[in-house]
C-alpha cells in the first residue's frame, strides 16, 4: 500500500496496524495484566454505585476446556484467536479487556452503563459460541462461554481499593462452577475430530448467567451488527477561526463536524462515529481545503483526524487521500489534528505521527493541561492542541497557570488552545504565550470558510470586558 514511501513508512504503517490490534504473522504475545487495568478497575469501583455492577464481566472457556479434554491442546491457538478476535471487535471503543489466564478474560466497560455492559458482554459470549460451534472442533453438548458479572464488593480490600488476589479468587469460583457442570465429550465425537472427519455443528444456545447478586436481561440481544454505512449527511459542518500569536491575525481555520444535538463527533469520544462516517469527514474536509487553496486564501487549514474511529483500512485510505493533494498546498497550509486517540505508548504514537508527518505542514496531538502529560510530552516534531471546552469552571488564574506550565514543558513545540468560552480565559491564554487560540470567546463558528485573513492585535485580546 505504501511502497513508494520507503521502508521507514512501511515500518510506521505496521506499527500503526499494531496500534489498531492488527499483527504481523507470527507468534502472539499475550499480555495478562498491567497497571492501567488496575487503575481502570479502581476507577470503576469509585464511580459505580451498585457493587454488583455489570460494568465488570468475566468470560471463561473453562467449562468448554474441561469438556474437550486433550483436544484443547491441539486447537488452543485457534480457540484463542477466535475468542480474542471476537472480544476485540465487539467490546467497544473506550472499554478494556485483559486475559486473566490461558482461558479467561476480564472485560471492563468504563464507557457503558450497566445494562449496556451486560448486553455487550452477552453479545460477545454469543459471538464466541457461534464461531466455536462452526469450527472443526465443535462438540456436542459442550458448554460454551458465558458472560458473568463480577461483584465488585467481593474484590475490595479494607481500604476500598481492588484486591487482585480477591479478584482472581472470584474468577476461580466462576471457573470451578463451569467445570463442575461440564460433560465429557462423547468418545465417538472426539474420534471424528481427531481423524479430521466432517462434523455437522450442533445447535447450541448460549445464555449469559450472572452471579446471584445481579439481575439479568430477560433475553439475549442479537449479535453486534455489521458496521453501519456513513451517516455524514446527518452531520453539520462548521468552521472555527483561530488567532495566531506570531502574526496577530486570524489566519487559521478548524474544520468541525457536529451531530444534530451539537456534539462534535471528532472531539467527543462518547459520540458514535463509524469508520465510514469518519472517512467522509476527512473527504469533506479535504474538499473544503482544496476550495480554499483555489481561492488562494493564505490560511492554515486544520483537519481533525479521529483516529480511534477508523479501522486500519480506512486509516490507510485517509493517508492516501491526503498524499494525493498537491504537495505545495498540503505542505504549506494543511495541519492534521489527531483526535480520539486510542490509549497507546509514546512509541506507538510516534508510529502514527510518522504515517502522516511527511505529507502535511504539521501534526497536533491532543493534550490536557490540567493533568499529567509526561507521556504525551515525550513526542517531538508535533504541536499540541489543548481543548478546554469542558474546563469552563476553572478560574482565570487556574487557566493561566495550567497553560503557562504546559507551554514551558512543551519547550519549542507549539501549544494551541481551543474551546475557550470565557473572555477571561482567552486573555489568560494569550498572556501565557500560547501559539494559537480559538473558541466562542474569540469568534463564533461559521458555516463557510473565512474569505479573508483578519488582523487582531494582541492587546485587544488581553482586555477583559
Amino acid at each position: 500500500m505504501f511502497t513508494s514511501a520507503g521502508s521507514g513508512l512501511r515500518r510506521a504503517f505496521w506499527a500503526v496496524r499494531r496500534l489498531f490490534g492488527v499483527q504481523r504473522a507470527g507468534p502472539r504475545r499475550r499480555v495478562y495484566w498491567d497497571s492501567d487495568i488496575s487503575l481502570t478497575l479502581n476507577n470503576l469501583v469509585r464511580e459505580t454505585e451498585t457493587k454488583a455492577s455489570g460494568k465488570v464481566q468475566v468470560i471463561s472457556l473453562a467449562g468448554f476446556r474441561e469438556s474437550v479434554g486433550e483436544l484443547w491442546e491441539r486447537y488452543e491457538s485457534k480457540i484463542m484467536m477466535i475468542a480474542e478476535t471476537s472480544i476485540a471487535r465487539r467490546i467497544g471503543r473506550g472499554n478494556t479487556y485483559i486475559a486473566i489466564d490461558e482461558d479467561s478474560w476480564l472485560l471492563l466497560f468504563s464507557r457503558a452503563d450497566e445494562d449496556q455492559a451486560q448486553h455487550r458482554a452477552d453479545a460477545i459470549a454469543a459471538a464466541i459460541g457461534e464461531k466455536l460451534m462452526g469450527a472443526r472442533f465443535a462438540l456436542e453438548e459442550s458448554p460454551l462461554p458465558e458472560a458473568q458479572r463480577l461483584g465488585l464488593a467481593d474484590i475490595l480490600s479494607a481500604d476500598g481499593t481492588v484486591s487482585l488476589d480477591a479478584m482472581r479468587a472470584e474468577v476461580a469460583k466462576i471457573k470451578a462452577a463451569q467445570k463442575a457442570s461440564a460433560r465429557p465429550v462423547a468418545k465417538s465425537h472426539a474420534r471424528k475430530v481427531k481423524e479430521g472427519k466432517p462434523i455437522k455443528p450442533p445447535r447450541i444456545v448460549v445464555r449469559a448467567r450472572a452471579l446471584p447478586s445481579a439481575a439479568l436481561p430477560a433475553s439475549l440481544p442479537p449479535p453486534a451488527p455489521a458496521e453501519e454505512p456513513s451517516k455524514f449527511d446527518e452531520l453539520q459542518v462548521l468552521y472555527r477561526p483561530a488567532w495566531n500569536a506570531e502574526t496577530h491575525t486570524v489566519n487559521t481555520v478548524h474544520f468541525r463536524a457536529y451531530t444534530a444535538d451539537g456534539v462534535s463527533v471528532t472531539d467527543d469520544e462518547t459520540a458514535a462515529l463509524t469508520s465510514a462516517t469518519a472517512l467522509d469527514v476527512v473527504r469533506a474536509g479535504l474538499k473544503a481545503f482544496t476550495e480554499m487553496r483555489k481561492a488562494e486564501l493564505p490560511m492554515l487549514f486544520c483537519l481533525p483526524l479521529p483516529v480511534n474511529a477508523f479501522n486500519v483500512q480506512a486509516l490507510g485510505e485517509a493517508q492516501k487521500m491526503i498524499a494525493a493533494l498537491p504537495r505545495e498546498d498540503r505542505l504549506g497550509y494543511l495541519r492534521l489534528d489527531l483526535r480520539r486517540l486510542p490509549r497507546a505508548t509514546p512509541e506507538k504514537l510516534v508510529a502514527l505521527r510518522e504515517l502522516f508527518r511527511s505529507h502535511v505542514r504539521g501534526l497536533s496531538f491532543p493534550i490536557n493541561p490540567f493533568t499529567s502529560t509526561d507521556a504525551m510530552l515525550a513526542l517531538d516534531h508535533v504541536s499540541y492542541l489543548a481543548d478546554v471546552t469542558k474546563d469552563a469552571v476553572a478560574t482565570d488564574g487556574e487557566m493561566f497557570e495550567a497553560l503557562l506550565q504546559l507551554k514551558n514543558r512543551a519547550g519549542a513545540r507549539a501549544v494551541a488552545v481551543t474551546g475557550l468560552r470565557k473572555r477571561g480565559h482567552l486573555a489568560k491564554a494569550v498572556g501565557a504565550g500560547v501559539a494559537e487560540i480559538s473558541g466562542p470567546a474569540l469568534m463564533d463558528e461559521i458555516k463557510h470558510p473565512p474569505e479573508r485573513v483578519q488582523r487582531l492585535p494582541r492587546e485587544s485580546l488581553m482586555t477583559v470586558m
